[in-house]
């Protein structure tokens, strides 16, 4: 110790005073985003670089999932400010509260990612509450299924080709989403969509081929050994739709797989 100092006694209360008044430091906050909301280690570099940033994305995310609030600010948010003079996130048009409520409209499957996209903008460029804009403009997304089913049958309807390659592929089962979101204005909820493609090219194994596809159409098949895949107790008739008019062996499409059921076929 030096002899013309005298000593010098610091109490811990004040100190934990201090350290108290001092803000969240950059790192401790990275480090607190990475863990609080599972983000990675760039996008938490990104929305800690100065405080207005790291605040404004606490308050979208607070009570919502930590990357998708993340995906929304950085990407949307950042790069549409970045295409308007590259203006500050100070100077945001959108508020936390509003994209906030984009992503729980998403959440709750009133819209889908792609119309999200859409009401961002009209938020970011008119203002306004998400849901009502939703509402007043018919943004919401389709999810009857009986909606969704009907254009499904005519999407299978209007490409027996198309059909008969996503039997061959079922990868090709896409094709027939992407169509059905294309005929709804990309209203229709993407994984109804996706299960009713399926659903109805799946079936198909076990019905007959014959290139005739009417959008709706309903076929009783006598008890067979056939009709065990699709679930029917011997000895029991069942309706399934059927996309066909007729079904014999004899006027099958050109394919090398086989109806399971065709002496069901009446």
């Amino acid at each position: 110790p030096c002899p013309d100092l005298l000593p010098l006694e610091i109490e811990q209360g004040w100190v934990d005073d201090i350290a108290a008044s001092l803000p969240e430091l950059p790192d401790a906050k990275k480090a607190r985003f990475i863990g609080d909301f599972g983000l990675t280690d760039y996008d938490a570099s990104v929305l800690t670089a100065d405080v207005d940033t790291a605040a404004y994305f606490e308050a979208v995310a607070e009570g919502r999932d930590g990357k998708q609030a993340a995906n929304w600010t950085i990407n949307e948010l950042f790069g549409r400010l970045k295409r308007d003079d590259d203006k500050d996130i100070t100077e945001s048009p959108v508020s936390p509260a509003q994209l906030g409520g984009i992503i729980d409209l998403i959440g709750k499957g009133d819209i889908s990612g792609k119309i999200g996209k859409d009401l961002f903008e009209i938020i970011y460029t008119e203002g306004g509450d998400p849901a009502e804009v939703v509402e007043a403009r018919g943004m919401k997304q389709v999810t009857d299924t009986g909606a969704i089913e009907a254009a499904v049958d005519q999407g299978i309807a209007n490409n027996p080709a198309q059909v008969e390659k996503a039997m061959e592929n079922p990868k090709l089962a896409g094709w027939f989403v992407g169509q059905v979101m294309k005929a709804t204005g990309g209203k229709a909820n993407p994984r109804a969509v996706s299960s009713a493609v399926h659903k109805v090219l799946s079936a198909f194994d076990e019905i007959c081929w014959t290139g005739v596809f009417p959008s709706t159409r309903a076929m009783r098949f006598a008890a067979s050994p056939g009709i065990s895949k699709v679930n029917a107790s011997p000895a029991v008739s069942m309706v399934i739709p059927c996309p066909f008019a007729t079904c014999a062996a004899s006027t099958l499409a050109s394919t090398s797989r086989k109806c399971g059921i065709a002496s069901a076929c009446p």
